[in-house]
């Protein structure tokens, strides 16, 4: 946080002032993406365990509709990562294109866009921690040329590449109905 111009020292104070420093900053950042690698296989491992630990307790406990409902959403909040819910993760924020480029060169892998990162903190075993939560991602919009609208006209599944320009700005290249997109 303090590469991106976050005066850490600020943040992780305790008095009103921090509060308010939080509460009024956002900063611009180039913001790295990965696609379907380390970041997702990690959150879908931690799904399934979060699944595998609620069946237990339910077991233990099969008469509590607590603990019914508690297995049933950790269940579908692993199956929504398997199927659904995006492999597309930010695993890390900086000002500098060419040191995270060169950080992350595999443009099959890693996307570099451009958001806005607030600042936060929390406490935990006597220490403030502070972490960045991303408010805005600018590549949320996407031109879809002409010849790849009908892909999208259906709610079947479909595969899409795209291309960053050097202003990081993103566009569909290819764009396909595709049964291996499920």
């Amino acid at each position: 946080m303090a590469e991106l111009g976050f005066d850490v020292v600020k943040l992780a104070g305790t008095s009103e002032n921090s509060r308010h420093y939080q509460a009024s900053l956002s900063r611009e950042a180039l913001l790295v993406l990965e696609l379907n690698d380390q970041a997702y296989q990690h959150e879908l491992k931690r799904a399934g365990d979060y699944a595998e630990q609620s069946r237990a307790l339910l077991a233990t406990n099969p008469d509590k509709q607590e603990f019914k409902q508690r297995a049933k959403n950790a269940e579908e909040y692993y199956k929504n990562e398997q199927k659904i819910n995006s492999r597309l993760f930010v695993i890390d924020a900086g000002l500098d294109i060419q040191k995270l480029r060169a950080a992350y060169p595999d443009r099959t892998r890693y996307a570099i866009v451009h958001g806005l990162i607030h600042p936060g903190t929390m406490q935990e075993k006597n220490e403030t921690k502070v972490w960045g939560n991303i408010s805005e991602l600018h590549a949320e919009r996407i031109n879809v040329p002409l010849n790849y609208r009908q892909v999208f006209d259906t709610v079947a599944p479909y595969e899409v590449t795209i291309a960053f320009g050097k202003r990081l700005e993103p566009w569909i290249t290819a764009a396909s109905s595709s049964e291996a997109a499920k």
